[in-house]
């Protein structure tokens, strides 16, 4: 049956224990040709030995967007047409000829067939997120049973005994699956007939362009793939002529940049898909936890991305496409399948979670809105998200705002955030003081907050590493000497960086980080 759906293809002889059920059979990773020393090094070369002449089926991959979001297509439907569509899907398991001591197949330090299931990981994802609303909640939270069929919500007797799949019945519960839905129209990839609110339907270019980065985004961790710098593509992103590029992010990008026809998905897309999957693969050096949990100012948080973004000439769909692809490949990064998003269901907290999707909305304006008017308007938002549990009114405006919507998001949990909320009321008018003026400095010339506008402006601003981890250790019970301690973690970094011009630093000198591993450590009580 192998053979027969893929066309020739055979499996992998030896494939991971978890790949070994019947239900699993067909995931098995196929075989795939040994590179050469000749040819190692030059893409072009090595990948066009690997794929054994190979191209893409355009006509399966088109089958797999045009039908994601029809009721009658299974996930079943859906590999066979992705693996027939994608030939690089084979490049998973392609290994040297000759072994090379200190050498692995596949970089991550997993085998080449858990590696092939990931990305599958990562394709099953994206089938589920364009799938809410039909069956994509029930799919990506609960998985699939024997049939392939996404398995139905479970009854309380299910539930006893079983913490895992209480994790994934909250999972399918809590997670804002429109927002998720909406992620997907923002990214171009899904219209809505009539406008917001209509009926969602698959855009099947921009759906294309996505499939396409999902199969072929991680194969230079196979690290017989990795390219060589060219003496005319010399330095490339810190390597120099000669180089083998060791990073699968940077090979990539060197790839699709300088040989954009040796990966046969990528070279079938038009110029404006390869413009959005080209974008994907530049280094954001953008931390998603520090701003889910308000942890760094905007300097830190955007500049590197701001920068790219413009470099990219990318626009909001483009910074919505690269967060579809970010999320799909944490959604597959436990490399079971079939199981749903293990990665996501079972191992964020919902909360935490849901801070990454509300994200989502408002980091697509980075393409036209500056770094601090972004982060604003994520705390807002999360403000907002947060009011009707906590009984909160409108965003706060005045000094204060900034800061206590910052430690909002630090506090995360409900009984968390209202101990600090409780605590603010009682602190000191100089802690206060501090909190304010430095949680509300953004390290941007020339930018502040609408809400709280600085009156001794400069820099550089002050990322305090962990202190999001501080404020939740101490609360609910000690939130009052948690925002004492922020505080004078700030007043005495600030002695250490006085207070400049930014105009007068460097960029990479606007924001200090100051980590405090030690401090969250401690007990409440320690002197």
């Amino acid at each position: 049956m192998y053979k027969l759906l893929f066309r020739g293809q055979t499996r992998l002889a030896s494939f991971s224990s978890g790949t070994s059920g019947p239900r699993e059979f067909l995931l098995a990773a196929p075989e795939a040709r040994s590179i050469t020393n000749a040819v190692e090094g030059e893409p072009n070369l090595a990948i066009a030995l690997a794929l054994s002449g190979r191209t893409t089926d355009w006509d399966a991959v088109k089958r797999a967007a045009t039908r994601l979001r029809h009721r009658d297509y299974g996930l079943r439907d859906y590999y066979v047409d992705v693996r027939q569509a994608f030939p690089e899907l084979q490049l998973y398991t392609v290994t040297r000829e000759e072994y090379k001591a200190g050498h692995r197949d596949i970089s991550s330090g997993l085998t080449p067939d858990e590696e092939y299931r990931r990305t599958l990981g990562a394709l099953f994802a994206l089938y589920w997120l364009a799938r809410v609303g039909i069956d994509g909640e029930c799919g990506l939270s609960f998985g699939v049973d024997d049939d392939w069929a996404p398995r139905k919500i479970p009854e309380q007797e299910d539930l006893d005994g079983s913490a895992a799949l209480k994790k994934r019945l909250t999972f399918y519960c809590n997670t804002p699956w429109k927002k998720l839905l909406q992620l997907l129209v923002d990214a171009g990839m899904l219209t809505e007939r009539g406008g917001r609110g209509g009926a969602v339907e698959v855009a099947v270019p921009r759906m294309c362009a996505m499939l396409a980065l999902t199969a072929i985004h991680d194969v230079f961790k196979v690290e017989a793939l990795l390219p060589r710098v060219r003496p005319e593509h010399a330095p490339f992103k810190g390597f120099a002529a000669g180089d083998v590029i060791n990073d699968h992010d940077v090979a990539m990008y060197y790839v699709l940049d300088h040989f954009p026809e040796a990966l046969p998905s990528f070279a079938g897309l038009d110029a404006t898909q390869r413009h959005s999957v080209l974008f994907t693969q530049s280094k954001m050096s953008f931390n998603h936890g520090w701003l889910v949990q308000a942890e760094a100012p905007p300097h830190a948080l955007f500049a590197r991305f701001k920068r790219v973004i413009m470099a990219g000439e990318a626009n909001p769909p483009d910074v919505s496409f690269y967060f579809v692809h970010w999320l799909t490949d944490l959604a597959g990064a436990v490399p079971n399948p079939l199981d749903g998003s293990e990665r996501l269901v079972l191992g964020f907290p919902y909360q935490v979670l849901g801070s990454f999707i509300t994200s989502f909305s408002v980091l697509s304006a980075l393409a036209t809105q500056t770094e601090t008017e972004v982060f604003e308007t994520y705390l807002e938002s999360y403000w907002r998200d947060a009011a009707p549990r906590l009984r909160l009114g409108a965003p706060p405006s005045g000094e204060h705002a900034i800061a206590m919507m910052r430690l909002l998001c630090q506090a995360q949990s409900t009984e968390a955030q209202e101990s600090v909320l409780a605590a603010w009321e009682k602190l000191s008018a100089d802690d206060e003081k501090v909190l304010c003026d430095e949680m509300s400095r953004t390290g941007i010339a020339d930018q502040h907050f609408r809400a709280s506008a600085q009156k001794r402006p400069g820099g550089p601003a002050i990322l305090v590493y962990y202190s999001p981890q501080l404020v939740r250790s101490l609360t609910p019970d000690s939130a009052s000497q948690a925002l004492a301690i922020l505080a004078e973690v700030y007043r005495r970094s600030r002695k250490l960086w006085p207070l400049t011009p930014l105009e007068r630093l460097d960029d990479d000198a606007r924001t200090v980080t100051v980590r405090i591993d030690q401090i969250k450590e401690l007990p409440p009580d320690t002197p």
